[in-house]
């Protein structure tokens, strides 16, 4: 059921790079909710959604930066129009 969802969550009108970056746009959010959830059970944190919005954020942009150090956009634009900077990799 992962893997199905893994792949049916790709999106139309990206190219192969573009395709890869929402795909660890997915990773990182499963991973971020999975700790998340870790940190509230076994920690005795608080749910934060907005925490697990800007962990996912972060460490995505920081994948995207170390596997294409010439992209074109800035985290600000990372974090509000996501899609058009999927857009944008060749």
């Amino acid at each position: 059921m992962v893997e199905q969802h893994f792949v049916e969550n790709d999106i139309i009108g990206l190219n192969y790079n573009g395709i890869r970056m929402w795909r660890c746009m997915w990773i990182t959010t499963i991973c971020g909710i999975w700790n998340h959830r870790n940190n509230v059970i076994f920690n005795g944190k608080v749910v934060d959604p907005i925490e697990i919005c800007t962990v996912t954020q972060i460490k995505a942009w920081t994948w995207v930066n170390h596997k294409f150090p010439n992209t074109n956009f800035s985290y600000s634009d990372w974090c509000l129009i996501l899609m058009a900077c999927l857009k944008s990799f060749d």
